[in-house]
């Protein structure tokens, strides 16, 4: 096997430019359309719909699940069943799609049969809590099959019915969307309480918006959702407006080029919340001119910092604070905790990437502070969140050097985001190069085994700093290195060990624990490589080590645990990837691991 990252060089524009773009559909009022499409009584159409990776998969397990979706000319045709849906027993992956697994978790409680729903290992870590919570109350039979309160779920459905619900939708407003859109299938009237804070609240207004483009009414009163039973669905042909998410990355580029984008296809006044991004960048010093159906913003050389609640778009807080990284002053971005739970750590990313452009920030647990300035290039981690890629993408057309690393994960919500780039004049050079797989962690988190696996299943070589800093050594056990030479000798050793394992390229580096002391190590193991950081807690660190003879360090408990505090957030700056082990065997970590990393069959 080779291993592999795909990178997207982007080359800045040569001066200010005038565009117009058409963005695809909005994937959010897709998805809402197709569920409900599903439930309705007859066939309907969907024209202008997102083909994001979301909603093809979306799309897929419809069809798993019986329900009749065809594609053609550009249009999708879904025969409802009425809510009368047949029994299903299986096992359906979501994969990393949050919406889709909380649709689907609604979805599948008025589905005879027995349904496990799972996903990847970071929809393991979302919270899904509040939705489960409100459906036992309604009758559901829902069991988690890892930790409570995350995925995966095992459903018995068809055992649901109407009555009063409170619900908890300060995680995410999807809770209350998904018990919405199959609330007209049940038995009797349901009504929804929220209780505390709801999060993006405009994306349950577009749900109730769609189903009344469907012919069923909500009555919402002091936080109180209604809608009777028996108010089936009709079916309609339903045109679904472009997504303003997408919008926002060609106004970003607008506003730090100096350059006019209009987009044309889009409505002022369309109800998702991410429509709003504009009037932020007017505040910054931006035109904004609005039509019946575009939208254009002219950018300025006299950006400044603002201060902003970003709770009813959080989707583009990312594309904001890459605009901020140009602006004189700071901006500060409250209203934002939930982007720690989707599909990376939003904020702590967020932070890390803006500093490999040179750019300071501080984020705290519902607001990031960004420090502009002159930003320069850098290669840009996605983390596998799409909209770190198109937001930092933004930053090339003004400044050289910038890359992106895994291009391809836009195609979650917006496959045609680089060929639109293109067609702004902003050059985009994608290539393929090696790579080196780089694990580290303190003494004890499991790094050996992992590595050692993960050499076996990629047939890749392996190389522990370790053991190369002990032959460079010419000593029995780095115990002998400590007691006859220091650490300070064992770390000058290591230095040479490290720059000669990251010259390599296709290789599997395991890092001994105090590799992140010097930041010397950790930029000549960038170049080539991909760090994961196998965490775990100190008492899990105890558990595991029961021979501490090679472990010099770890012999008095009282400093090996503060030497674990020192370094612990040293792991976590400097990782690409963090992955928690306490509860995962080292099978299980290897899996992680593999579904972030490129693997590809030898030429």
């Amino acid at each position: 096997m080779s291993l592999v990252r795909s990178i997207a060089t982007i080359h800045p524009l040569n001066g200010a430019i005038k565009a117009q773009i058409i963005v695809p559909g909005s994937k959010s009022f897709t998805n809402r359309a197709l569920i409900i499409a599903s439930l309705a009584n007859g066939t309907s159409t969907l024209s202008g719909y997102s083909n994001s990776n979301d909603s093809l998969l979306l799309i897929n397990i419809l069809k798993q699940l019986g329900i009749d979706i065809s594609i053609e000319n550009d249009l999708i045709t879904i025969k409802g069943n009425g809510g009368k849906l047949k029994e299903f027993n299986g096992k359906i992956n979501v994969e990393d799609a949050g919406t889709v697994m909380r649709f689907l978790t609604a979805l599948c409680c008025i589905i005879p049969g027995e349904i496990i729903l799972d996903g990847s290992s970071r929809m393991h870590q979302r919270p899904i809590k509040g939705l489960v919570d409100a459906l036992k109350q309604l009758g559901a039979d829902i069991t988690y099959l890892g930790e409570d309160g995350y995925p995966p779920l095992k459903i018995r459905g068809g055992l649901l019915h109407g009555g009063k619900v409170q619900m908890d939708a300060s995680k995410s407003s999807q809770f209350i969307s998904a018990l919405l859109m199959i609330a007209p299938t049940l038995n009797s009237d349901l009504e929804i309480v929220s209780e505390g804070e709801i999060a993006s609240a405009p994306y349950i207004e577009m749900t109730i918006s769609t189903m009344k483009q469907f012919g069923v009414n909500v009555e919402i009163n002091a936080g109180k959702y209604s809608i009777k039973a028996g108010s089936g669905y009709t079916p309609p042909s339903y045109l679904v407006e472009s997504d303003a998410s997408s919008a926002s990355y060609f106004f970003a580029l607008a506003a730090i080029t100096q350059s006019t984008i209009r987009v044309i296809n889009i409505s002022p006044l369309s109800l998702q919340g991410d429509i709003k991004f504009v009037d932020l960048l007017e505040q910054m010093g931006c035109q904004v001119t609005k039509g019946e159906n575009f939208i254009e913003v002219t950018g300025t050389n006299e950006l400044h910092g603002i201060t902003t609640n970003m709770k009813d778009m959080q989707d583009v807080a990312q594309t904001l604070a890459v605009v901020a990284a140009f602006a004189d002053g700071d901006t500060t971005i409250t209203g934002v905790k939930n982007l720690e739970i989707k599909e990376t750590k939003r904020l702590t990313t967020l932070q890390k990437e803006l500093l490999r452009m040179g750019i300071k920030s501080t984020i705290g647990a519902n607001h990031v502070m960004i420090k502009g300035g002159q930003p320069h290039g850098a290669l840009i981690r996605t983390h596998s969140d799409h909209r770190m890629a198109m937001a930092f993408a933004i930053a090339g057309a003004k400044i050289p050097g910038m890359q992106i690393e895994c291009p391809e994960v836009v195609t979650k919500s917006f496959p045609e985001f680089w060929q639109k780039l293109g067609e702004t004049g902003v050059k985009i050079q994608r290539v393929e190069e090696p790579m080196n797989i780089v694990l580290i962690g303190y003494m004890g988190a499991g790094k050996t085994t992992v590595a050692e696996l993960l050499s076996q299943q990629a047939g890749l070589p392996l190389i522990e700093t370790d053991s190369e800093t002990l032959a460079l050594s010419g000593l029995g056990s780095i115990s002998e290195i400590f007691e006859q030479k220091g650490e300070t000798y064992f770390r000058e050793l290591e230095k040479k060990a490290v720059k000669e394992a990251s010259l390599k390229t296709e290789v599997i580096i395991s890092c001994g624990g105090g590799v992140v002391m010097s930041y010397e190590n950790i930029a000549a193991l960038r170049k080539f490589g991909k760090i994961i950081y196998l965490a775990a807690s100190f008492d899990t660190i105890k558990q595991r080590l029961n021979n501490t003879d090679s472990r010099p360090l770890f012999k008095d408990e009282f400093m090996a645990q503060l030497l674990y505090q020192i370094r612990l957030p040293l792991y976590t700056q400097y990782a690409d990837e963090v992955i928690q082990t306490d509860k995962l065997s080292p099978a299980e970590i290897l899996s992680i691991i593999a579904s972030k990393i490129n693997l590809k069959s030898a030429k």
